[in-house]
């Protein structure tokens, strides 16, 4: 089936809980490992595997919060403007660099976690959605800009388990860190 195929069709992601989240074949569609699959397909071979017009799709390593995310991603920049490059190395802050709606995109539901953020990149990455892993990665890195490292701890609930005197040692050979 081309990627290019104008037929469209429900889709039914189901999560690693076993549960569906849907969205159309258009919007997911930015998943090259799903258009990938698709790609030796006929649109006859496609309307075959429908079930009720919907086509479920295993997605064993995402849990379905994630996939909520990522579909929301997906059926909004399937229909909206592309998304912009985002610039390299950046010097603006994260809302300078993406569109509003990226930026908003971020403010998760029930305030932002840093474990929502890692797991809507880790999603993507499986499902192989690029700029939604690239925007991802832009959000980490604009999160730990001009962090000290107590800080970077902190943010990333990371213990330090060193002595004084291992610190010490490793900065003395590591003067950057």
């Amino acid at each position: 089936m081309s990627v290019q195929s104008p037929v469209d069709f429900e889709v039914a992601l189901i999560s690693r809980e076993g549960e569906r989240v849907r969205s159309s074949f258009f919007a997911v569609k930015m998943s090259n490992l799903i258009t990938q699959v698709f790609d030796d397909y006929s649109d006859e071979d496609v309307r075959g595997l429908l079930v009720d017009n919907v086509l479920e799709i295993q997605t064993p390593q995402v849990e379905k919060r994630f996939l909520l995310h990522i579909v929301e991603f997906c059926q909004h920049h399937s229909r909206g403007p592309p998304i912009a490059p985002i610039e390299k190395p950046f010097t603006k802050s994260f809302q300078e660099l993406v569109s509003p709606w990226d930026a908003h995109f971020f403010e998760f539901k029930n305030g932002f976690f840093m474990d929502d953020l890692i797991g809507v990149m880790n999603g993507a990455n499986y499902l192989d959605i690029k700029s939604l892993v690239e925007l991802c990665c832009t959000k980490l890195a604009s999160l730990m800009r001009g962090k000290t490292r107590e800080e970077l701890r902190q943010l990333y609930q990371i213990e330090n388990d060193f002595s004084a005197e291992e610190e010490a040692e490793i900065l003395r050979n590591n003067p950057w860190a």
